[in-house]
């Protein structure tokens, strides 16, 4: 007689080996399906705007070229020009103070290729509808003087000294070699024209100073600071001494040279 548990043993044996790898979904089933991206029109714009992008548009020869024959030409105000040839604009520049420079491309899967600029498309005709307006490049004439100037104009301005803040913490019971150093530092900000708001508190889990200490540590900053020609308290002390102070120093204003 067969023993049921063998016979059941092999028929699961056989059932994990050719059944279930079928019933059970592929992982690839499992995977989520990636639809490709659409490229927008705003994506498209964002694109031609990257500063990579925009330091090789094309000047000059360079955009008929690249079989861009029409442009259109913006103004001051924004304003687009009808189509112009590219060959009659540079005809028409001093090359020595004047360039023509790309502000914009169009997307390449719109970029015009004809030789006809837009308006001279027909709109209709006997074989059918009529070819779609292209889109051209978007270019702009610069002045080479005045870009010069607009440049010089917006590099950077030089920072004010007197316009620099700095700050420095004392607690009133500061070791003598600590206030020096700090009194190092504060001097070396004065002479640059630098402010310094020296602040002078009393700090926990530390020695609370004495009135004789405080009024030393005060005497001490100010000492320091008629060390350095020109410096001065260009605000009044604030607070208590002994418990919180800030003084407000200064020094000498330098010239900015522009």
């Amino acid at each position: 007689m067969r023993n049921p548990r063998c016979a059941f043993s092999a028929a699961a044996a056989l059932r994990r080996v050719f059944i279930l790898p079928a019933e059970r979904p592929l992982l690839s089933q499992l995977r989520p399906q990636l639809r490709p991206s659409t490229v927008t029109k705003s994506t498209t714009s964002a694109l031609l705007q990257h500063r990579g992008y925009a330091s090789a548009l094309p000047r000059d020869e360079q955009i008929a070229k690249l079989n861009f024959p029409f442009v259109h030409l913006v103004d001051e105000t924004g304003k687009l020009s009808p189509p112009q040839r590219v060959a009659d604009i540079l005809a028409s520049l001093d090359r020595k103070t004047q360039y023509l420079h790309t502000v914009a491309l169009p997307p390449p899967r719109l970029r015009s290729r004809w030789e006809q600029p837009p308006e001279a498309a027909p709109e209709s005709s006997e074989d059918g509808p009529g070819r779609a307006v292209p889109e051209i490049p978007v270019c702009k004439i610069i002045n080479k003087v005045a870009e010069q100037k607009a440049a010089k104009a917006h590099k950077k301005k030089p920072v004010n000294p007197s316009q620099t803040v700095k700050t420095l913490e004392l607690n009133w019971a500061i070791d003598s070699h600590d206030l020096e150093h700090k009194l190092k530092r504060m001097r070396e900000f004065l002479e640059k024209g630098y402010r310094v708001d020296v602040v002078l508190i009393g700090k926990r889990k530390k020695r609370k100073a004495t009135p004789e200490e405080a009024a030393e540590t005060l005497r001490r900053i100010r000492a320091a600071a008629e060390e350095v020609e020109g410096a001065k308290e260009w605000k009044a002390m604030e607070g208590k001494v002994g418990v919180q102070v800030t003084v407000y120093l200064e020094g000498k204003a330098k010239k900015v040279e522009e």
